[in-house]
């Protein structure tokens, strides 16, 4: 799970990365692009086709192989696993690991108190899961990473970004 920590600010030289469509229902509409890579022992790298330890795959192949049924836990609308969710790409590694990069527009519900504002922080949580699959079979990691310098925003600025495991057990999956 991560959070991000979100402060109202002036400047309009950030992120677009959050927008608040509607303050009523407290909805971030975020476009987000998502890594995920896995290993798949039933794939074959083809050695003969390149000397180099990945092959690039089109999008295509999303409808071929494998690819972790993960969703976004507190998302209202978006799914990585949609049909109209194309934009894909993906590298299979000679050690049969898939890494895959997504493009995502996901509408995420967040917690916030407007009654300070605008001296107010917020937390909106990104929380992914599986829809089927338990812990034991899929282990969901959140690796470290820098968020660019490029992004931008009007509204909210990015201070923080925190990531923990939670390993909570839901009617639906873990």
């Amino acid at each position: 799970m991560t959070v991000f920590y979100l402060q109202k600010q002036k400047r309009s030289d950030y992120v677009e990365l959050y927008r608040i469509d509607n303050e009523a229902v407290q909805v971030n509409v975020m476009d987000l692009f998502i890594h995920q890579k896995w290993i798949d022992d039933r794939l074959v790298f083809p050695k003969n086709m390149t000397k180099d330890k990945f092959i690039s795959l089109q999008s295509v192949w999303k409808q071929r192989i494998w690819t972790p049924d993960t969703f976004f836990k507190n998302g209202i609308a978006g799914d990585l696993t949609s049909e109209n969710f194309r934009t894909n790409y993906f590298q299979l590694y000679e050690n049969k690991t898939v890494w895959m990069s997504s493009r995502v527009s996901v509408d995420l519900v967040c917690e916030m108190d407007f009654s300070k504002y605008p001296h107010d922080f917020h937390f909106c949580n990104i929380s992914l899961m599986s829809l089927s699959h338990r812990k034991i079979t899929l282990n969901l990691n959140w690796e470290v990473f820098q968020l660019s310098k490029r992004l931008f925003n009007t509204d909210f600025e990015i201070k923080f970004v925190r990531r923990w495991r939670c390993d909570k057990t839901y009617d639906i999956g873990e």
